[in-house]
């Protein structure tokens, strides 16, 4: 008989107190870890802080993603590492490129390669890489969201034109299979072999989750055969909701159908409208042969006008006109407001936190979260407001989801650093590298030394271009005139020739200014001209493939950045950014050939995703990004940027 049980509650914290209970009755193994399945770091964070509270101690928790469990699964049953998918659709893009490189010619990539090709038929290595990402993160969705078309891709590899033939040779060339047929691979040898699972003898628990994909809700129902599947589910209604509509669908069903008597209920319409997802999930779940459902739901109360919502979701009703009651003008539950601009917003925000704060002393800072759609664009104003040194109160704060590049002060240098190489090293540009404290420091130099090389290179009028040969790449004659080349030989003769000797030597005319003291200044701007120098003919010596371009990139980082110890956390995080990107290329057994803007554009999409986790439930108020599995409870819940540009949020597959 299976294993497979359900807990549902409209509290977090009643599921919480299930999960403890659970953990409290000992597992089949000692040394075996109970295995979590979250959907999110806060999650995973909040349940390792609150289980050592209910259990006293809370060790050998294994908090696992969806996508980790079945691997972690899979591994268990003994099938081996490589024989798994992996799951971060950034591995295979280097993988699809060569593929599409390598069958360009064939007849089923016509389509593909119309898109790719530039105006003289040369194919844009851009517009491939761009293209490889997407149809990389829609093999992951597939295998997710349509499994039938994998199975079927697999059998028959013209299935589906191009994408199907694309797959097939994708798994031969990373020598992979898909989840898909390892799954089904999976069930047919259980069905032979019952001792598969055996190693499965463990407890698997689900929690705090809003929906599923089938795939996983199969593996987990499948596993629990040889294991116990919990599933803690956060259910807003008591009463079964899986057959109401939303006023508007039931406008549309009546008026495409002339029946009178449709019996079409839309119970509650706030959830008959927002709960689709949470409809679907929960009906996918009963379609399970389930072992044990435990419900236990809180009832409330009705005193303020959020305790009155929440009930009638709960017992799906809605408020008739007769049965609405009044609410006090002290009412705070619910707020509303809407500001002009978005510091006036942080403003608004900041005297409603300090009201409530002073009002209600049951309320900690670890009780308020904000959630924001764009968290990027609001970070500043946040800190404007909440971070103002005249402040005589001061709200402890904490600001979750951020990327990496905003939260890594090395990685604005770096950036800084591989955007020089675009340019043609105007004097602007240049100077403006060199103002960066993490650059000059390297070269010995400071904020002084950089003033005074500004006035050097005014007075010795460079204005653009390393050397004379570097002139040659935009079809212009290769004079030395106005380059970097040419002012630093000024330098170099100003200190080797006596100031009293007024000559040129080889057409070059030394700069006299220069005091003894002034030598390492200019030791440290010919050493940075000379680095430069070399990069650039690397750089723009040809192509590399993602490996080499990687190796090209930690050799930069080594020559130029200079990290404090303070800063160091922030100089092994991007060396990892960039060891990262390595692994990436070995993974795919990619050797395809790059330029240089198509690596730039995979490092910023790297730095630019969410850093999960950090600055998440850590004793102050929690800014983070509004995500659809945050589950957390909080006493207050503050939502700021609904613009109609943010929210709902656009996604482009």
């Amino acid at each position: 008989m299976k294993n497979f049980n359900l807990f549902y509650s409209n509290k977090i914290e009643v599921l919480l107190e299930s999960l403890a209970g659970s953990l409290k009755k000992p597992g089949p193994g000692v040394f075996e870890p109970e295995i979590i399945v979250v959907q999110s770091k806060g999650m995973e964070k909040y349940l390792s802080l609150n289980l050592s509270r209910y259990l006293g101690i809370s060790a050998n928790n294994l908090f696992l993603y969806p996508n980790s469990m079945l691997e972690y699964c899979f591994e268990k049953t003994g099938l081996k590492k490589n024989e798994s998918v992996n799951y971060s659709s950034e591995l295979n893009t280097w993988a699809i490129m060569e593929l599409i490189y390598e069958f360009r010619n064939k007849d089923i990539f016509a389509e593909v390669l119309n898109y790719i090709k530039l105006s003289n038929d040369s194919i844009s290595i851009e517009k491939l890489y761009q293209f490889s990402s997407k149809v990389s993160r829609l093999f992951l969705e597939y295998q997710i969201f349509r499994p039938d078309w994998i199975l079927l891709w697999e059998e028959n590899e013209n299935y589906n034109g191009w994408q199907s033939f694309l797959w097939n040779r994708l798994s031969e060339k990373t020598n992979q299979n898909s989840v898909v047929s390892q799954f089904d691979n999976l069930i047919k040898q259980y069905s032979e072999n019952k001792e598969l699972l055996n190693n499965l003898s463990g407890r698997i628990s689900v929690f705090g989750i809003f929906s599923l994909p089938r795939i996983y809700t199969d593996a987990l129902n499948f596993f629990s055969n040889m294991c116990e599947v919990n599933l803690y589910l956060l259910n807003p209604c008591r009463e079964y909701w899986g057959e109401i509509l939303s006023e508007k669908k039931i406008q549309k069903i009546r008026r495409k159908t002339r029946q009178k008597d449709l019996y079409l209920e839309s119970g509650n319409s706030l959830l008959a409208s927002l709960g689709e997802t949470g409809k679907v999930f929960f009906d996918l779940i009963n379609d399970y042969e389930i072992n044990k459902i435990d419900e236990k739901f809180v009832p409330g109360e009705q005193n303020t006008l959020l305790s009155g919502i929440q009930f009638s979701i709960l017992n799906l009703f809605d408020y008739s006109d007769k049965e609405k009651k009044k609410v006090s003008i002290n009412d705070n539950s619910i707020r509303i407001h809407s500001c002009h601009g978005i510091m006036r917003e942080m403003e608004v925000l900041k005297d409603n936190i300090l009201y409530i704060l002073d009002t209600d002393e049951d309320i900690k800072l670890s009780d308020i979260i904000v959630m924001i759609p764009d968290i990027e664009k609001y970070s500043f104003y946040v800190k404007a407001v909440f971070d103002r040194k005249d402040d005589k109160v001061k709200i402890p704060f904490s600001i979750a989801d951020r990327a990496l590049k905003t939260e890594n002060k090395g990685l604005d240098s770096f950036f800084k650093l591989l955007k020089i190489f675009t340019t043609r090293f105007e004097a602007s540009s240049v100077l403006d590298l060199l103002e960066d404290s993490l650059i000059y420091q390297k070269f010995g130099l400071n904020e002084a030394d950089v003033e005074k090389i500004k006035d050097w290179v005014f007075k010795l009028k460079i204005s653009w271009g390393l050397d004379p040969q570097f002139k040659k790449r935009f079809d212009l004659f290769p004079e030395d005139l106005g380059t970097w080349e040419k002012g630093l030989d000024s330098i170099s003769l100003g200190h080797a020739l006596n100031p009293d000797d007024f000559v040129f030597f080889d057409s070059v005319f030394p700069l006299f200014e220069l005091e003894t003291s002034d030598q390492e200044t200019a030791s440290g701007l010919i050493e940075f001209y000379i680095k430069i120098k070399k990069y650039s003919e690397i750089i723009t010596g040809g192509k590399y493939c993602v490996a080499e371009w990687a190796d090209i990139f930690l050799s930069l980082c080594d020559d130029f950045l200079y990290f404090e110890k303070q800063a160091e956390f922030d100089f092994i995080n991007l060396k990892k950014t960039l060891t990262d990107l390595k692994e990436e290329a070995f993974y795919s057994h990619s050797e395809i050939k790059v330029p240089f803007a198509v690596m730039c554009q995979r490092i910023e999409k790297i730095v630019s995703a969410p850093s999960s986790g950090y600055g998440f439930l850590d004793g102050r108020i929690t800014f983070c990004a509004m995500l659809p599995m945050r589950s957390i409870p909080f006493k207050m819940i503050c939502v700021c940027g609904l613009n109609e540009s943010d929210f709902p949020r656009n996604y482009f597959p």
